[in-house]
């Protein structure tokens, strides 16, 4: 699915044939003027300092970047951003902090697999050959 995270505004011609808004549509803005509007008006509202949309896209990108398992997890986020390409997430909004780069390096040498304990690792591998019909003739010793 890629709806997309700010979705358009649905607009039907209403009562006296005059254009109204009935809820959202599935489909993205075309800029992000509306959506600006619409945030300064809630912000306004509810007295809040105004922070513009893309603020919010960068940080859901940044929690992505710390949640996704996978590229299809990291994929799905970026179609609802509005990106055709996941090339656009990363470059518009995948910078990495230094501070989390440091911490990220420094552990990379004491990562276990936090979700396939090693010992699963040949049953795992196993399933999927299975699974997906392959086959391969063992190494002889």
């Amino acid at each position: 699915m890629d709806d997309p995270l700010f979705s358009a505004t649905k607009v039907i011609n209403g009562h006296d044939q005059v254009f109204e808004s009935a809820g959202l549509d599935r489909r993205h803005w075309t800029n992000s003027s509306p959506i600006r509007a619409i945030y300064k008006t809630a912000f306004t509202a509810a007295e809040l300092p105004y922070f513009h949309p893309h603020s919010f896209r960068k940080t859901f990108v940044k929690l992505g970047q710390e949640v996704c398992i996978s590229p299809e997890d990291f994929k799905i986020g970026s179609q609802n951003l509005g990106h055709e390409e996941i090339l656009t997430t990363f470059r518009s909004y995948g910078q990495v902090e230094p501070e989390r780069q440091a911490y990220v390096i420094k552990s990379l040498g004491r990562r276990d697999s936090d979700s396939i304990p090693r010992s699963e690792l040949p049953n795992l591998i196993e399933k999927f050959l299975d699974q997906h019909n392959v086959k391969f003739k063992p190494l002889s010793d």
